[in-house]
């Protein structure tokens, strides 16, 4: 079947926003048009990945445009981005989904994401995670991309959220990709870095050392280097209401996990990170819950939310980030936890610097990295009584 030629997009375009004023009531009349004359349910595209179509409609979020309502074969329904729909065949549906690409300035016919598969098994694509869905299963997004997309692995995965995954896709639609490697790379997540607000200066002679001079090389430094700016780091924390009875999604997931629910506790965190990645709490008791047992794996969230803390600091940062200040306190949970996780697996270099980074952020030490750092210096190994 042809496609339609552009005069006929643009007569189509006309007729579907003959009542409509203004974006808002354009796009209102686009999602319409587009429930009344696609087909649904039918199959679909979205990067790659198979998808069952259920319909259409407009939120109010004149960036977003329309979505798309999908289902995974798993059954989880997916809020979509419209122009990333892909309607493999050619025919009413697709020419009427033409006529929304035309109108949003996009080619109207894209070229099909179908790839030809570069070996046996088929191709490889990088996707960022953002939350595990299943046991098998996470919501990501292709690198480069902004659409969520289910992505089923072959194997239940040792992965983290922000983590950049390389996998092998299958030549046959529906069955699970194969992991291939894990990444932390947080200037590829295409996120906005965290805010900072200045609170002041603060200097090392009104700090309290001791009653008998410090002989610690931290505080030497922290003395020798002079007053240095402070500032709060922002804190995100999706959902978050303090007018409703367990509206802190953190600590419900705390109670989740000190009663024993490990599955619920975890799935709080992951929506928190699906909601938006930056969310440094999130990434701490993700790795808090695994610390015990698997430092190996707890230290990969750990380190997804150093790496999203340290997009805010740059290179030359020399300020503090006090814990008194408890917007901080996310990023430091974070790092300490990093710090302990290097120390365990005797990464004993790297286990100080962190323990350093920790005292010169943080002079006051509220999380006790002093009373540890010259154990990791003389590279005496984590015991669990520390």
């Amino acid at each position: 079947m042809s496609k339609l030629t552009r005069k006929r997009l643009d007569v189509a375009v006309a007729n579907f926003l003959a009542d409509a004023i203004g974006e808002q009531e354009e796009m209102s009349a686009l999602a319409l048009a587009l429930n009344r004359y696609v087909k649904t349910p039918c199959d679909v595209l979205v990067a790659g990945t198979p998808l069952s179509l259920l319909g259409f409609d407009f939120d109010g979020n004149i960036l977003r445009g329309v979505t798309a309502k999908c289902r995974a074969r798993d059954g989880r329904i997916y809020k979509l981005c419209a122009a990333d729909v892909e309607l493999p065949n050619t025919g009413p549906n697709t020419d009427c989904f033409a006529v929304y690409r035309h109108w949003m300035g996009l080619k109207p016919y894209p070229p099909s994401s179908r790839t030809p598969p570069t070996g046996s098994e088929g191709e490889t694509k990088d996707f960022i995670l953002l939350a595990r869905a299943t046991n098998n299963t996470w919501c990501c997004r292709a690198k480069g991309s902004s659409t969520l997309v289910p992505l089923r692995l072959a194997n239940r995965a040792s992965a983290a959220p922000g983590e950049i995954i390389t996998v092998l896709l299958p030549r046959e639609s529906g069955k699970p990709a194969k992991l291939l490697s894990n990444t932390i790379d947080a200037s590829a997540l295409s996120l906005e870095p965290l805010a900072l607000t200045p609170f002041g200066t603060w200097d090392p002679k009104e700090e309290y050392w001791g009653d008998e001079p410090p002989c610690e090389k931290w505080v030497k430094a922290q003395q020798a280097w002079g007053p240095r700016p402070q500032y709060e780091m922002q804190q995100i924390l999706p959902g978050n209401d303090l007018d409703v009875v367990d509206g802190d999604p953190i600590l419900r997931a705390v109670d989740y996990a000190n009663a024993g629910q490990l599955r619920l506790a975890n799935a709080v965190l992951h929506e928190l990170c699906l909601a938006d990645l930056r969310c440094l709490d999130a990434h701490s008791h993700l790795g808090h819950f695994l610390f015990d047992r698997y430092p190996e794996r707890a230290i990969r969230h750990y380190e997804v939310g150093v790496r999203i803390g340290e997009l805010s600091l740059g290179e030359n940062f020399i300020g503090l980030l006090p814990w008194g200040l408890i917007d901080n306190r996310p990023f430091l949970r974070c790092l300490m936890g990093y710090a302990l996780c290097l120390w365990r697996l005797q990464r004993f270099e790297e286990a100080h610097r962190e323990f350093e980074r920790i005292l010169w952020f943080n002079p006051t030490d509220n999380q006790g990295a002093r009373l540890l750092i010259d154990d990791v210096e003389e590279h005496r190994p984590w015991r669990p009584d520390y």
